[in-house]
C-alpha cells in the first residue's frame, strides 16, 4: 500500500468520525510527514521520497528513455523540480525552487529571444505498492513503520529525466524571429552526477524538422539557433542527448505566437513611463508602477514621429506581464472582423490610414523587490492609473505643437478602471490630462466575476496541492492585488454568499476620493455584454457546438488527472488520482461549487482494491437569487485547457523515435468538459455602470432595452452607452463595437449637454442684458447681438455642471516640466472671413503642467480655454480698418500676459 492510500484513509476518518486526528486544512507535505515521521530515511537510497507530495508534476513518466517520455514545458519543469525538492528529507544542499524562478528572470536582458535550456536528473525513490502486503512496511494508527529484518527494500529506484526551454513568464512563448537556446551548468539540476561536459553527441528535432545533428564536446555554454516564423502555432522540440554511448530523449513542448512584426512606424518606438508614487491604504506603502508605450504611428505622422491625432489604448489585466504590445495589437486593436461589404476589416489598420496615431500602453513588471510578481498587469489600479497620468503629461509636453486633436483614451478591461482613475487623479490635482475622450471598453466599472468554483479549484492545487509554478500563475485567477480589487466574489473571504475581498472596497474608497470618473472629458462606455438581459442558459445560437448551454446549478467544467499506469483508458472516478468539478454559482438554494476528489492510492492491481476517497465539496448561496455565472455579460474567454496551459502540465503524450514524433491518442489529464470560457466575466450591469435609480431593486439580469443609458438621465455616468444583442467574448471587435468606436472617435462629440451644463457651441444674435456665457467649445457673436451697457461680456469656454472650471482653487502647487516660454500657437490660429462676420480662434502653446490658458478681449475679464481643444473663438461683425486685441495669459502666471492683435475681414 502506497503512502498516498494511507494519507488518505487518515483524511477519510475525519469525515467519517468525530475524532480528528489529521487536520482537514493541513497541505498535503504536513499530512504526508506525520504518516512518515517514524521511518528511518537513512534507508531511503536517494534520501528522496516521492509520496513526501501532491505528484501534479508526475516526474514517473520522465524517464529520458525512447518511446517513454512525456513533454515538459517551463512550468512543469518548475513544478516537477519544487516536487523534487520538497521529496528530499534534506534539501539543505540543494538550490531552492524560487532561485530557479529568479535565475530564469535574470538570466538575460532580452527574455524575449534568449532562453536557458533546463535539465533535471534525478534519481529518487518511490514506496513499492506491494510494501504493506509483502511485511516490508506496517500500519500502525495510519502511520508508517519499518519491519526488523525485511527481506528487501520498501523503495523502488525510480529516475526522472526532464527538461525544458525556460521562458521567463513575461514571455512564455516564442515570438517570431532568431531564437537562442542557451546550455549552462547553472540550470542542471541533478544527484545522478551528470553534466553537459558528458554530452558526446546532440540531435535537435523541431516539428519533424532536424535542425542539429552532429557531435559535440559537452554542452557547456553552447547556443542553439531557431529560426521561428509566424506559420509556426505550436512547437515541439526534440533532444536527444548522448552520454556514455547511451542516448537521452527529452521531449519540450513551447507556445508561437503570430504577430505583425514591428516596422519603422509601427511597433518600434517606445517610450518608458514611471508614474507617480502614491500609497493607496493596502498596506504596501508608496510606490511607483512602470509602463511601456509603444507608438503606432498613421502615415501622416510616419516621416516625423510626431503625433497628430493621438488614441492612447491601455492594456488590461495580465498575470506575469505577458501583454506586450504585438500581442495587444494583435489580439484587440487589429484583430480580423466580418462586417457588411467588408469581410476583412480591421480596426487597427483603419484607424492608421485615416490619421490617428496609436500608443499601446503596457504595464511593466515591477523592480525587484519581493513584491515584483505582483506590480504592473496585476498590481494596483491606482498606481497604474498614475503611470497612465504620467505618460499623458510627457506625451503632451513633447507633441503638443502638432497635435491637431486631445487625446482619447481607450481603456480595456481593468485599464478602463485604470484610465477612469488616471484621469480623474489629474482632474483633482488641477492637471489638464488633454483628453477629449475616454472610452471604458468592456470594464468592470462595477466588478467582474471569475466562477466561485474555479477559483476554489485553484485553491486546492495552490494550497492543499503544492503546486509551486511561476507565481503569475498563481496570479492568475485571484490571487492578485488586481484581482482582489475588481472581482464581486473571493474564494479568501470563505463566504457562501457573494462578498468581495477587502481590496474591493478600498478601490471605491480611492475612486471616490478623486471624483470616481472624469469630468472634463466625453465618456463612454463600450461594452461586450448584451443590452437585453438574456442569460447564459438561454443561448443564442442554436448550435451548441459554438455557445454551450450553461444551465443555473449545471456543471461548467469536469477535469481528472489519471492514476499511473491507467493509460487513458479508463473512464470512471477509480481511474484518477484527482478529479475536479466546477458547477455554476446557483440562483436559488444552497449548492456545490466545486467537488474536489483526490485518491492517490496509483495501485498497480487497482482492479482487487477498493481505494479511499477525500471529497472537499464547497458551496455557494448567490445574491437576491441570481446567478453571476450565467448573468447577461462578456464571456470569461478561457477555461481549463487554458490554465493547464499556462501551469502544471502539457496535455499531450508523445512517443519519441529518431525519425518522427507521433502524438498519443489520449493525455494523462483528461478534460470531460469545459464551458468555463462561456460564462459570465464581466456582467453589463457593471460595464456599463448601471446606477439603479429611484431605488430599483438591484438585478444583474437587467434588460435595458427602452432604457436611456446616459448620465443626463442619472442611470450611468457615462455619456452614453453601447452594448451588443448578444454576449461577445471579453473586449472583442465585431461590427457592431467597430461602429460603436468610429462614431465616438470619429464624431469628436463634446461631453453630454445636461440640464446644468452648457451647450458644446453658444451662438448669440441679439441683444441681452446677460454678462456670462458659456460653451464647451466655442462661442459666436453674430452681427444682431448686442451686450447691454455697462454690462462687460463675460464669455468663458469650458464649463462644469454650471461652474467654470478655472473657479476651482488648486489643491497642491503646480510642478512645471516645461522650460519653453509661454506663447502663442501660430500654426493653429484662424482668422475667418464670411458674410459680414469676423471670427477668431486663437490657441497657445508651451503652456507649464497642469495649467491652462486665459483670455480676454478687454484685459480685465479672463475667461479659460483648455490647451488642445477647440481654443477661443469670438465672432464680432465686419469693421474694416479696425483690429481686435485679444490677451492671453497662463492661469498660474498671470503677469506673463501676451497681447495679439488680429485684424478684421476686409
Amino acid at each position: 500500500m502506497k503512502i498516498h492510500s494511507l494519507l488518505l484513509l487518515c483524511l477519510q476518518s475525519i469525515y467519517t468520525f468525530a475524532q480528528q486526528s489529521c487536520p482537514p486544512q493541513s497541505s498535503y507535505g504536513d499530512l504526508a510527514f506525520d504518516i512518515l515521521k517514524h521511518l528511518d530515511k537513512s534507508q531511503v537510497p536517494t534520501g528522496i521520497l516521492y509520496e513526501n507530495v501532491f505528484p501534479l508534476a508526475d516526474i514517473y513518466n520522465y524517464t529520458g528513455l525512447q518511446g517513454q517520455t512525456d513533454t515538459s514545458n517551463t512550468a512543469h519543469f518548475l513544478q516537477a523540480y519544487a516536487e523534487i525538492y520538497r521529496s528530499a528529507f534534506n534539501n539543505a544542499g540543494m538550490k531552492h525552487y524560487q532561485e530557479v524562478y529568479e535565475e530564469i528572470a535574470d538570466f538575460h536582458p532580452d527574455h524575449k529571444y534568449h532562453h536557458p535550456v533546463g535539465i533535471i536528473d534525478y534519481n529518487f525513490n518511490t514506496l513499492a505498492p506491494d510494501a504493506v502486503d509483502n511485511n516490508l512496511l506496517s500500519v500502525s494508527n495510519n502511520q508508517l513503520y519499518d519491519v526488523p529484518g525485511r527481506s528487501s527494500s520498501p523503495y523502488l529506484a525510480e529516475k526522472a529525466a526532464i527538461a525544458g526551454l525556460l521562458m521567463a513568464e513575461d514571455y512564455p512563448c516564442l515570438y517570431p524571429g532568431q531564437h537562442a537556446f542557451h546550455f549552462s551548468s547553472d540550470f542542471v539540476l541533478s544527484n545522478s552526477g551528470f553534466s553537459l561536459a558528458q554530452v558526446s553527441h546532440m540531435k535537435a528535432v523541431y516539428n519533424n524538422a532536424v535542425i542539429f545533428d552532429s557531435p559535440v564536446s559537452g554542452l557547456e555554454g553552447y547556443v542553439l539557433n531557431l529560426t521561428v516564423s509566424n506559420e509556426d502555432i505550436s512547437g515541439l522540440l526534440v533532444l536527444i542527448l548522448t552520454v556514455g554511448g547511451v542516448q537521452q530523449h527529452y521531449v519540450i513542448s513551447t507556445c508561437q505566437l503570430a504577430v505583425d512584426p514591428p516596422t519603422d512606424c509601427e511597433g518600434s518606438e517606445q517610450l518608458e513611463i514611471t508614474g507617480y508614487a502614491f500609497d493607496g491604504g493596502y498596506g504596501e506603502g508608496s510606490y511607483a508602477e512602470k509602463g511601456l508605450a509603444t507608438f503606432y504611428y498613421s502615415p501622416a505622422s510616419c516621416s516625423d514621429k510626431r503625433l497628430r491625432k493621438p488614441i492612447v489604448f491601455i492594456d488590461g489585466f495580465d498575470p506575469g506581464n505577458q501583454q506586450h504590445h504585438e500581442n495587444i495589437w494583435a489580439k484587440y486593436l487589429n484583430k480580423l472582423f466580418n462586417e457588411p461589404g467588408n469581410p476583412n476589416a480591421k480596426l487597427g489598420d483603419e484607424l492608421l490610414s485615416l490619421g490617428y496615431d496609436i500608443i499601446i500602453l503596457d504595464q511593466m513588471e515591477g523592480g525587484s523587490d519581493g513584491k515584483k510578481y505582483n506590480r504592473g498587469g496585476t498590481g494596483l489600479i491606482e498606481n497604474n492609473g498614475l503611470v497612465l497620468a504620467k505618460l499623458l503629461d510627457s506625451l503632451y509636453t513633447r507633441h503638443h505643437s502638432t497635435m491637431t486633436e486631445d487625446f482619447v483614451v481607450v481603456g480595456a478591461s481593468m485599464g478602463g478602471l485604470v484610465a477612469r482613475y488616471g484621469l480623474a487623479w489629474m482632474e483633482s490635482n488641477n492637471l489638464d490630462h488633454h483628453t477629449r475622450l475616454f472610452i471604458s471598453f468592456d470594464s468592470p466599472q462595477n466588478g467582474a466575476q471569475i466562477p466561485l468554483g474555479m477559483q476554489q479549484m485553484v485553491d486546492h492545487f495552490t494550497q492543499y496541492g503544492g503546486a509551486a509554478f511561476f507565481p503569475s500563475v498563481r496570479n492568475m485567477l485571484h490571487y492578485s492585488n488586481a484581482a482582489k480589487q475588481m472581482l464581486l466574489h473571493h474564494s479568501d473571504t470563505q463566504s457562501e454568499s457573494v462578498k468581495a475581498h477587502p481590496f474591493y472596497t478600498i478601490l471605491r474608497n480611492n475612486l471616490a476620493a478623486v471624483g470616481d470618473y472624469p469630468s472634463q472629458c466625453r465618456t463612454v462606455a463600450i461594452n461586450n455584454g448584451n443590452r437585453w438581459g438574456i442569460r447564459k442558459n438561454i443561448p443564442m445560437n442554436p448550435n451548441p457546438d459554438q455557445i454551450p448551454t450553461i444551465n443555473d446549478k449545471g456543471m461548467e467544467a469536469d477535469m481528472g488527472i489519471k492514476r499511473r499506469g491507467l493509460f487513458g483508458l479508463c473512464n470512471s472516478t477509480l481511474c484518477y488520482k484527482l478529479r475536479t468539478q466546477i458547477f455554476a454559482q446557483t440562483a436559488s438554494n444552497r449548492n456545490p461549487t466545486n467537488k474536489f476528489v483526490i485518491n492517490t492510492t496509483n495501485l498497480l492491481n487497482f482492479l482487487t482494491f477498493t481505494p479511499p476517497f477525500v471529497a472537499f465539496n464547497q458551496y455557494a448561496v448567490a445574491e437576491n437569487g441570481t446567478s453571476y455565472d450565467i448573468a447577461p455579460g462578456s464571456r470569461l474567454g478561457f477555461g481549463l485547457r487554458r490554465f493547464l496551459d499556462n501551469a502544471v502540465i502539457d496535455k499531450k503524450n508523445i512517443n519519441v523515435t529518431v525519425s518522427d514524433i507521433i502524438h498519443g491518442a489520449f493525455g494523462k489529464v483528461k478534460v470531460a468538459k469545459d464551458v468555463l470560457e462561456y460564462t459570465n466575466f464581466v456582467p453589463t450591469v457593471s460595464s456599463s455602470a448601471y446606477t439603479f435609480p429611484n431605488n430599483e431593486a438591484f438585478s444583474i439580469y437587467k434588460n435595458f432595452n427602452g432604457v436611456n443609458l446616459s448620465r443626463c438621465a442619472g442611470t450611468t455616468p457615462f455619456d452614453t452607452v453601447y452594448a451588443p444583442s448578444q454576449d461577445m467574448q471579453h473586449v472583442s471587435i465585431d461590427a457592431y463595437v467597430a461602429g460603436a468606436f468610429r462614431e465616438e472617435v470619429y464624431n469628436l462629440k463634446a461631453r453630454s449637454s445636461c440640464g446644468a451644463d452648457c451647450p458644446e457651441h453658444l451662438v448669440l444674435n441679439s441683444s441681452s442684458p446677460t454678462a456670462n456665457y458659456r460653451a464647451s467649445k466655442s462661442i459666436s457673436l453674430l452681427p444682431g447681438f448686442r451686450a447691454v451697457q455697462p454690462v462687460v461680456l463675460r464669455a468663458a469656454i469650458g464649463c462644469e455642471s454650471g461652474v467654470s472650471v478655472s473657479d476651482k482653487p488648486s489643491q497642491k502647487p503646480v510642478q512645471s516640466f516645461s522650460v519653453c516660454p509661454f506663447n502663442w500657437d501660430p500654426a493653429k490660429n484662424e482668422v475667418l472671413c464670411g458674410a459680414g462676420v469676423t471670427t477668431f480662434r486663437v490657441y497657445v502653446k508651451n503652456l507649464p503642467l497642469g495649467d491652462y490658458a486665459e483670455f480676454s478681449t478687454n484685459g480685465n475679464n479672463w475667461n479659460r480655454a483648455t490647451v488642445g481643444d477647440e481654443g477661443w473663438t469670438v465672432s464680432l461683425s465686419t469693421n474694416p480698418g479696425q483690429v481686435q486685441v485679444f490677451y492671453a495669459r497662463p492661469h498660474t502666471n498671470p503677469s506673463n500676459t501676451l497681447q495679439g492683435w488680429l485684424s478684421y475681414c476686409p
